[in-house]
């Protein structure tokens, strides 16, 4: 027991305290809570938010939290995204989801819920320390991601206008509601797999400013190479390691590298 200057014990309250942690499968920076929306405007627009972990982990997909604004964009496309780190901004890109299976909003049934997102295939994805999660929306409109304007943290906040060439801080006090799901001993449960990924092949050089793209990989066993625009129309093919798209426009473009086995999906660009 404790005693005051007068012998009488002090409650137990007085010289106590106690709080509980909680230990998440995910990270945050917002507090639950959206005071607001964002979004970025701009066919093939891309949103990006960084986060810095203690250590390299794994991840399974990416929560979110859409609210319904003025008007209702349930019915926009976009590719979740997800980035290495570049000196401070978003880097290479080391997942996409398919161009032929995109995602659209989706809305929770109670306010400041959240929506996962597992990567295709329930990939697990490896990422170092520094990572960055994302979007890249095939329309204009804005998707109107849940906004917490009481955690300021829009340094980590980023946008590209014209495909990841260049990165602009944005200067939107606030934070949007976009948590990183990390693996955990639940995997099993939940029935996801092992690591995959694509690094049989790649498309070189990436950008490309003349539009002339070369394939590097295991090409033995290569059937055809189809190139496809973003509205998933096949635009020419190639039966080697050389792709031409001199005579197309400049954009975004899919390669579908067929082989006797596989086949391997890679964007491209045009500048």
């Amino acid at each position: 027991p404790i005693y005051g200057p007068f012998g009488y014990s002090n409650p137990l309250d007085n010289n106590s305290s106690k709080f509980n942690q909680n230990f998440s499968n995910y990270y945050s920076y917002d507090d639950g809570t959206a005071e607001a929306a964002y979004g970025v405007t701009g066919a093939q627009s891309i949103m990006a938010v960084k986060f810095e972990a203690y250590e390299k982990d794994t991840l399974l997909g990416i929560m979110t939290s859409f609210v319904k604004a003025a008007n209702d964009v349930s019915d926009k496309l976009f590719l979740l995204t997800v980035w290495s780190d570049d000196n401070g901004k978003p880097g290479n890109v080391i997942y996409q989801d398919d161009i032929f299976f995109p995602r659209t909003p989706e809305y929770t049934e109670t306010n400041n819920g959240f929506h996962t997102y597992y990567f295709k295939d329930n990939l697990k994805l490896p990422v170092d320390e520094i990572f960055y999660i994302g979007w890249q929306q095939f329309d204009s409109d804005r998707l109107n991601i849940g906004f917490d304007r009481n955690t300021i943290k829009n340094e980590n906040l980023f946008y590209s206008l014209n495909d990841g060439v260049t990165w602009v801080q944005s200067s939107v006090e606030g934070i949007p509601l976009f948590r990183p799901l990390y693996s955990t001993s639940m995997d099993s449960s939940l029935g996801l797999k092992k690591t995959m990924g694509n690094d049989k092949y790649s498309v070189y050089p990436n950008p490309s400013q003349n539009g002339m793209f070369h394939i590097k990989g295991e090409l033995s066993n290569l059937v055809e190479i189809q190139i496809y625009n973003l509205q998933g129309k096949v635009i020419c093919s190639s039966h080697n390691e050389v792709v031409d798209l001199s005579n197309f426009n400049s954009g975004v473009y899919i390669f579908n590298i067929i082989t006797e086995e596989n086949n391997f999906l890679i964007k491209a660009v045009k500048q």
